[in-house]
């Protein structure tokens, strides 16, 4: 069976960085399973997935904007050094997770609902520079596949 979109798709993978370096594999959780169509993975992969069925394998070389997006200056987001508690370290390169609540006359459906993932790139003593940018946007990256399983799409 070809994959088609709408079609739940088993697959192992590894990306590596515009340096060849690798930045993420499925070795460390697992073959994936996702529908084709989710934009769960990278819209370049997800194209050339289409026609391909269970064994093949692929290897890709996408650019920012068929893989993890383009770097967006606007993901840039300076918050005040008191929002982070004193006793948190912070570092230059540290991931950190956030989780956002509304405040009295915030629009709900604006506010985050699942926590999100922040690079820190500048500390100052009043600000910390936060990057909301995946860590590969922008980055042209290699990216291996293997298609382990294939289901029809459900009607």
């Amino acid at each position: 069976m070809n994959i088609q979109p709408g079609a739940r798709v088993r697959l192992e993978y590894e990306v590596y960085d515009a340096t060849g370096d690798l930045f993420e594999s499925s070795a460390e959780q697992g073959a994936v399973e996702t529908i084709i169509g989710s934009a769960e993975l990278p819209a370049g992969v997800e194209d050339a997935l289409v026609g391909k069925a269970e064994g093949d394998e692929l290897q890709l070389e996408l650019e920012g904007e068929d893989a993890y997006g383009e770097f967006d200056p606007g993901q840039l987001e300076t918050v005040p050094r008191e929002s982070f508690p004193p006793e948190e370290e912070l570092n230059l390169g540290d991931l950190i997770e956030l989780e956002f609540e509304a405040e009295e006359g915030d629009d709900p459906d604006e506010v985050p609902a699942e926590p999100m993932v922040a690079r820190v790139i500048e500390l100052t003593p009043e600000g910390v520079v936060l990057d909301f940018n995946h860590p590969l946007a922008g980055q042209r990256v290699a990216v291996k596949v293997k298609v382990l399983g294939v289901e029809a799409a459900e009607d």
